[in-house]
């Protein structure tokens, strides 16, 4: 038995449907992303009226290794604060806890509600290795005082106090960790856009 061909009206049915069904899902991606894209600038705008300690927390409650990039020192340096530093408390109020993301939350909510200007004493825990740097390593100077004081409390533990005072995130510094890569976002969400619309009768479109 021969097999009835398929007419070209089929076929262009057919092929009218993957395209609306293709367009459609890359529609859907395309608003779920600038949903997604628009809460991080809300994010964003929200760090950027936060008072700024000098120094970047991870979400465990660890000072990330984020740097300076617009010229401007942050005063976390001047203060002694080093890449995994352990925070623990903010003006003698205690943030740490078991669960490390809500130590970075007590952070941050702390951090709310002092403005800029505003000199803050810092407590946090720093891990001793061969290469760690203690006050007496990195005394102060004129050009660069500093209050940190260190004790240890173990073999493998130093607990550190310091004191700085909080200032607004530079210009420079939230183009290059903020608005750039979201910037980069939508020119890529961009792209994938129009790639998918304009190739929406194949798979590789959507894909690609």
């Amino acid at each position: 038995m021969k097999a009835r061909p398929v007419s070209p009206s089929t076929t262009n049915g057919f092929l009218q449907s993957q395209q609306v069904f293709w367009r459609g899902l890359s529609m859907a991606v395309l608003v779920v992303t600038s949903g997604l894209l628009l809460l991080y600038v809300v994010f964003a705008l929200q760090f950027r009226n936060l008072a700024f300690p000098g120094f970047i927390l991870s979400y465990t409650g660890v000072v990330s290794a984020a740097m300076p990039v617009s010229g401007i020192d942050w005063q976390g340096d001047d203060a002694g604060v080093q890449r995994g530093d352990y925070i623990i408390a903010i003006n003698d109020q205690p943030l740490a806890d078991a669960h490390f993301p809500t130590t970075a939350a007590n952070f941050r909510r702390e951090l709310a509600i002092l403005a800029p200007g505003t000199t803050m004493t810092l407590d946090f825990q720093r891990r001793i290795t061969e290469t760690t740097i203690l006050p007496d390593d990195n005394p102060a100077t004129p050009d660069a005082p500093n209050s940190l004081t260190c004790q240890t409390i173990s073999a493998a533990i130093a607990e550190c106090s310091t004191a700085l005072t909080l200032s607004r995130f530079s210009d420079g510094d939230f183009l290059a960790y903020f608005m750039l890569p979201f910037v980069a976002s939508l020119f890529m969400v961009g792209i994938g856009g129009v790639v998918v619309w304009l190739r929406a009768d194949n798979r590789e479109g959507f894909l690609s």
